[in-house]
């Protein structure tokens, strides 16, 4: 008999506490093509792990 329930993926946040991040190291992105891929890219790389999640039977 099949499992009804809907697949899921368990995804984790872990905070990151303000005193480990060093500002120095941090770069604000400008370039409105760069914003535009990185926005473009993350939509399809969710869908596709979660399409390789699903035939691998995680």
């Amino acid at each position: 008999m099949e499992d009804d329930k809907p697949f899921e993926i368990p995804i984790t946040l872990d905070l990151i506490s303000e005193r480990t991040l060093d500002e120095r190291k941090l770069y604000e992105i400008k370039d409105s093509n760069v914003i535009a891929r990185i926005s473009e890219v993350v939509p399809a790389l969710t869908k596709t792990v979660a399409k390789a999640g699903t035939h691998k039977g995680l």
